[in-house]
């Protein structure tokens, strides 16, 4: 789409800290949904793959949400500049901050898109 991604030096350390916060507690996880053979899990390559592919899977959507927003903007003629993932999360970076103001779709499609990916996940 024309859109740069770039990553911060900070999303070096947050995608491991959040791989392993997931796979130090993948097994409690998995009891909690009531999956069998959550004691499978318990292996220290199994919990922490889980817990990477899951920090991944995160940051896919995080990357899909900033998506919406910056699809949304360029409809409302705003130069979208670039997408940064950082520690905190996301940020797109508009050219014109007055036109993205009024585009309240630009605001809405983000959570929208999150919560589309959370239906299609809760469905599988």
């Amino acid at each position: 789409m024309g859109i740069p991604l770039l990553l911060d030096w900070s999303f070096l350390l947050a995608l491991p800290l959040i791989a392993y916060m997931i796979g130090t507690n993948v097994v409690a996880y998995a009891r909690g949904a009531n999956i069998a053979g959550a004691e499978s899990l318990a292996t220290p390559g199994m919990r922490y793959t889980l817990g990477l592919l899951a920090a991944i899977g995160l940051f896919v959507c995080v990357v899909l949400h900033e998506l919406g927003h910056a699809v949304t903007a360029r409809l409302y003629h705003v130069n979208v500049k670039s997408i940064t993932l950082w520690f905190l999360g996301d940020g797109a970076h508009h050219g014109d901050a007055q036109a993205a103001r009024r585009g309240g779709g630009v605001a809405i499609i983000g959570p929208l898109v999150s919560f589309a990916i959370a239906a299609v996940l809760w469905l599988c």
